[in-house]
């Protein structure tokens, strides 16, 4: 912990010399082990230079050098500031000495601020040491297996085990920096091993192209062109064989037998004796089969009669006396011709019933709707009904929310204070790398032949 004081010129021991520049700061630093030192910056000292002084003296890490001259850089600046404020003070103290009253308001502003200023740096210390303090009460105490490893480790050339932790962690940084550039540097070797510039041509690829071709023919040309291999050129030679070959039989004269000669000679007779000709043959053949394709439409079964026998079975009648109404007795005993009459408006009551459906049907389509979701206005969607009961009694509906936001509210926080002590239990969970569980065991088992002098095996 450092602490900086501002020496006025000419007080006490530290009044510079004649040969002396005037002294500006006086700050304390520990430097471990319960020793401290004073360091003493002038008018035109360098902070920088006055710090490497400082760890040179007392062998002190290098890279505190830094962090030394800053903090001495924001003592000065600390002080300067301080000096500006009592000379501005100062000034405006002159300035207003032609009036008592304002004088006295300033002194009286002037002492709010020195004790605010106090009691500002009484907080500040008080906060500081409670948090020493905490830190203190928190700290973890050490085992017997970390008071064993660290037996024969000390702080070597450094003043506190601290600063040497801190110098191993620059040099770890700078191992890891290494080794990061040197596998950029792998990965970069890697990718050019392969990279010969003499590219291997196969035997196929030197024999599509003679020497004299490659010295014929352009270098574009023959990228341009597919040189085929002699295998692709045998290939295509049997085939065009093969369809010369299929050409040759191809004479486009029909091979017919006896028989269909003999045939065909009679008729060609008989057509030229009746001065038809080859034409006129095959449209009256067109003609013939058109009428008996006609023909067979219009034919049916013998056992087709097209007599069938209605309302013969009990449930026809009943269904045939149900569509009649009241009058269905009257209707069946009178003469065919009122029996037609009844169904002919039998059917005309059915054609206005489906009718009226359809005009029911044909407003509802054509009633109003939204013009950007389509549906019909005035009909609001509403989900599908609670599954169970949600209220019973005679609770109120505001009643069983309150208390349904309750419940939920309830088990909210309930999760939220389990997530928490999950958080806490994982947190407080010890955490041990395998290099450190490999030395716990190590010192176990030295434990162990120290306690009962039991040889440790394997």
């Amino acid at each position: 912990m450092a602490t900086a004081s501002v020496m006025a010129p000419g007080s006490g021991s530290l009044e510079s010399g004649p040969s002396q520049q005037p002294l500006l700061l006086v700050t304390t630093v520990d430097i471990g082990e319960g020793k401290s030192d004073r360091i003493e910056v002038r008018k035109g000292d360098d902070p920088m230079e006055v710090a490497r002084a400082f760890v040179v003296k007392h062998s002190l890490p290098q890279a505190i050098i830094p962090r030394l001259a800053m903090h001495l850089e924001d003592n000065l600046a600390k002080v300067e500031a301080q000096k500006l404020a009592v000379q501005q003070a100062n000034q405006a103290g002159l300035e207003r000495q032609h009036s008592n009253e304002d004088a006295a308001v300033f002194h009286r502003l002037y002492e709010q601020a020195v004790a605010l200023r106090h009691k500002l740096e009484e907080k500040r210390h008080i906060t500081k040491q409670g948090e020493l303090d905490s830190i203190k009460q928190n700290k973890t105490h050490m085992s017997w297996i970390s008071s064993e490893m660290m037996r024969d480790r000390g702080s070597g050339p450094f003043g506190n085990y601290g600063q040497m932790l801190y110098a191993e962690s620059l040099e770890a940084m700078e191992r890891r920096k290494e080794k990061i550039e040197r596998r950029k540097v792998e990965k970069v070797d890697e990718e050019v091993a392969g990279v010969t510039f003499h590219p291997e041509i196969s035997r196929l690829a030197q024999n599509l192209w003679t020497p004299q071709e490659c010295a014929s023919v352009p270098a574009w040309q023959r990228l341009s062109k597919v040189k085929m291999t002699k295998a692709q050129e045998r290939l295509e030679m049997l085939r065009r064989e093969k369809e010369e070959a299929e050409m040759r039989e191809c004479s486009f004269k029909p091979q017919l037998n006896n028989r269909s000669e003999r045939l065909m000679t009679e008729r060609s007779h008989t057509l030229r004796s009746m001065n038809v000709s080859a034409h006129q043959q095959l449209y009256q053949d067109a003609v013939r089969r058109q009428q008996k394709q006609q023909d067979y439409q219009h034919w049916y079964p013998e056992e087709v009669t097209f007599q069938p026998k209605l309302h013969e079975s009990a449930m026809s009648r009943e269904f045939l006396r149900k569509s009649l109404g009241p009058d269905a007795a009257a209707i069946l005993s009178g003469n065919p011709e009122e029996r037609h009459t009844a169904l002919v408006n039998r059917l005309y009551t059915s054609y206005e019933k489906l009718q009226t459906k359809l005009q029911e049907a044909r407003n509802t389509l054509q009633a109003e709707v939204d013009p950007v979701t389509g549906k019909r206005l005035f009909h609001p969607e509403i989900g599908r009904a609670p599954t169970g009961v949600r209220r019973t009694g005679d609770t109120s509906v505001g009643e069983y929310l309150y208390k349904l936001k309750q419940q939920q509210d309830d088990k909210t926080k309930a999760a939220q204070e389990d997530k928490e002590r999950k958080q806490r239990e994982e947190a407080a969970r010890a955490r041990q790398s395998k290099g450190s569980k490999e030395m716990v065991k190590a010192l176990q088992q030295k434990r162990f032949k120290q306690v009962g002098g039991v040889q440790a095996v394997g």
